[in-house]
């Protein structure tokens, strides 16, 4: 059985649920019943509300910076 992280990722706190690729069922027919587990438990884990992360603070350039310029391709 597989475990769901909480885990911070930038400002926001998420949820991480790591499952096969389903093309894993493909090759090895036996990882469909694990598939199948795992996407059972998506409906709740969906619903769970991970705890609120401290409010972002925005990153603002400097005063006076020079303002970006768009490279081109060629």
């Amino acid at each position: 059985m597989r475990v769901e992280q909480e885990t911070t990722i930038g400002a926001s706190r998420v949820l991480l649920y790591p499952i096969y690729h389903p093309a894993a069922a493909l090759y090895t027919p036996a990882m469909l019943k694990v598939l199948e587990e795992d996407f059972a438990r998506l409906p709740a884990l969906l619903g769970a509300v991970p705890q609120a992360a401290p409010a972002a603070v925005p990153h603002l350039a400097p005063v006076g910076a020079e303002p970006a310029v768009q490279l081109g391709l060629f």
